[in-house]
């Protein structure tokens, strides 16, 4: 037996309570959903993992942007964080015999920091 009795209702009526009903399951499940994945959130970070970890997806792990390290004496605007692949002016001024720390943006900032003592 059915739960509802809609057989008295007319057609036009049905479309609209059946667009209503759709409406209404959509905006439900996006909240079940929402709901659901703060549970998981939760649990996972009770465990102390990240979401990442768990579901081994990288744009899931929250990666902080590294500050970048060294700079090209040359060119100040090209700087570079000392992780992953050298760039081909940190090679070069390698080559060079200049050494790393002679491009630590540390470095340049003391140097150019034009306070002179007297």
């Amino acid at each position: 037996m059915p739960r509802f009795d809609l057989t008295t209702v007319n057609f036009v009526d049905l479309i609209e309570l059946r667009d209503e009903v759709e409406a209404s399951i959509d905006a439900r499940r996006k909240e079940e959903k929402q709901r659901l994945l703060q549970e998981i959130r939760q649990m996972v970070s009770d465990k102390g993992f990240s979401m990442g970890e768990i579901f081994n997806e990288p744009e899931l792990i929250k990666k902080s942007p590294v500050a970048p390290k060294y700079q090209n004496p040359d060119n100040p605007e090209q700087k570079w964080s000392g992780r992953g692949r050298q760039p081909h002016w940190i090679a070069a001024h390698l080559e060079q015999g200049k050494t790393l720390e002679d491009m630590l943006i540390d470095r340049f900032d003391v140097s150019d920091n034009g306070s002179d003592t007297e």
